[in-house]
């Protein structure tokens, strides 16, 4: 069942004529409504107006661009990035990189192949050329991976995963990653849409962690949405710097339209707000766990990770009844059980997680 609002959710959310606590959505750090972000992104539209029309490769470079992707890839300790205009488009300008690696490989000649691992539910964005849905669990496909690699004649191996279960709260282990063959050339395309702004010290995402355990033969290339925690409209890619100049010459990356500029120029000058928001998360989330231990019981949830999920019959219902609202819908298809997904935020305050932890706890 769907419920109409037309402002954007806080800590409530107008919805059908109703007032509701809203516990869910991906804005996890709640920049939406940070003050000192909305304040900059308005002089940004001052500035740079609402769109730059042109492509990235052009004869005039807009220098935001530039700086943005510095103090992303200096955040996320990512060796080069690449800003695009979703994290769907960022996914995509990748794939298309990868399946076309002939034109990029000196290495490369006739006759040899690519082939493609992808994870259990990865997300559309990182799908590629012959995707076709795993029937495994994330960890059964982890168990297997290797192996699989191993067998392979391809020339080129690419996997894709995320970084986290979504909508159903998943950790994902990535220990595959340091066991992966060193005389294959692979690539590891991770989407880390709800991760980053959310995992690692400041929210700094999974690119860190995940480049420290690869093989030097493995390539690693993160993409995320910067519309969830960060509330920007904008991708992101990370990678080595080689990779980087390679994606920035595809005629994918040339031809599709770039991030609004105001949007990074928002980023760039609000990066202090990002920090405080992700610790007012932690301590949220650490709150929320301490008042309602009995969550557990039937919450899928993952240790400093502000969703939580089940699969539990009644409960978003029983939730509604008592003026708060939170996510329950069919994943990936109509025909799925659906998920009830319920999300702490920056926003919230504790007499909110309060009011919720009493009414789990009832029920």
């Amino acid at each position: 069942m769907y419920y109409h609002t037309d402002s954007l959710p806080n800590r409530y959310i107008q919805a059908s004529d109703n007032q509701y606590l809203w516990f869910s959505g991906t804005s996890y750090l709640g920049m939406g409504h940070n003050a000192t972000l909305r304040q900059n992104l308005m002089d940004g539209i001052a500035r740079y107006g609402t769109s730059w029309g042109s492509s990235r490769n052009n004869t005039i470079q807009l220098d935001i661009f530039d700086e943005a992707e510095y103090a992303l890839a200096q955040f996320t300790e990512a060796p080069a990035c690449l800003t695009a205009s979703s994290g769907m488009m960022a996914g995509q300008i990748v794939m298309r990189y990868l399946e076309n690696l002939p034109m990029y490989s000196s290495s490369f000649s006739i006759g040899q192949t690519i082939q493609y691992f992808y994870a259990p539910k990865v997300h559309p964005a990182v799908w590629g050329r012959g995707y076709e849905p795993s029937s495994l669990t994330h960890q059964q496909w982890s168990e297997k991976i290797v192996e699989a690699v191993q067998r392979t004649n391809a020339s080129e191996i690419i996997i894709a995963t995320d970084s986290v279960g979504s909508p159903f709260v998943e950790s994902f282990d990535f220990e595959w990653l340091t066991k992966l063959p060193k005389n294959k050339n692979i690539t590891v395309v991770v989407d880390d849409s709800h991760g980053l702004g959310v995992f690692g010290e400041n929210g700094k995402g999974v690119f860190a962690k995940l480049f420290a355990k690869k093989p030097d033969n493995v390539r690693l290339i993160v993409v995320a949405s910067l519309n969830k925690a960060m509330a920007i409209s904008a991708g992101v890619i990370l990678s080595d710097f080689d990779t980087i100049v390679n994606i920035r010459s595809t005629p994918f990356f040339s031809g599709s339209s770039p991030a609004m500029p105001a949007s990074l120029y928002a980023y760039v000058h609000s990066q202090e707000e990002y920090v405080k928001s992700h610790q007012k998360l932690m301590e949220n989330i650490v709150y929320f766990n301490e008042i309602s231990p009995k969550n557990n019981e039937f919450f899928n949830s993952i240790p400093q990770y502000p969703a939580f999920c089940t699969y539990q019959d009644g409960l978003h219902d029983y939730l509604k009844k008592n003026d708060v609202m939170t996510a329950c819908f069919s994943y990936p298809t109509a025909q799925d059980k659906p998920v009830t997904r319920l999300v702490v935020s920056a926003l919230h305050e504790k007499s909110d997680l309060e009011t919720l932890g009493g009414l789990l706890d009832k029920y």
